[in-house]
């Protein structure tokens, strides 16, 4: 098994568990590499597996719940930007509306038409 540290040769480790009163066996030839632990102690590693399992799915309830949270949002966001268009679409007309009543109704909606085509060429 690969470790994150990257060093192959290393097993990855148990939960450490001191009730067990589990010895590891110690030759002089395996100073240098770790030794595996024996079936008893990988037997009793039962409740960091469920503990393992237990954040397991507490983080595919949180990823869930982001994702509902985040999708909320965005459907908040949408309504957000509505309103705020038609707020500006409303000003908009408004300001016409007075230009209209300033220099008369043709001439705005030639002015009218005349921004349209700059608003065109800019984008």
């Amino acid at each position: 098994m690969v470790r994150v540290s990257g060093k192959n040769w290393r097993d990855a480790r148990l939960a450490f568990r001191p009730t067990l009163n589990v010895t590891l066996p110690t030759t002089p030839s395996s100073s240098s590499t770790s030794t595996p632990l024996p079936k008893s102690a990988t037997a009793s590693s039962r409740a960091f597996e469920l503990r393992r399992a237990a954040t397991t799915s507490l983080a595919a309830t949180k990823a869930k719940e982001k994702e509902l949270k985040d999708e909320k949002e965005a459907v908040r966001q949408s309504r957000i930007v509505k309103i705020r268009e038609r707020r500006e679409k409303k000003a908009e007309r408004e300001r016409w509306e007075k230009l209209q009543e300033k220099m008369g109704r043709k001439r705005a909606d030639r002015k009218k038409r005349k921004e349209a085509r700059n608003k065109l060429l800019k984008s």
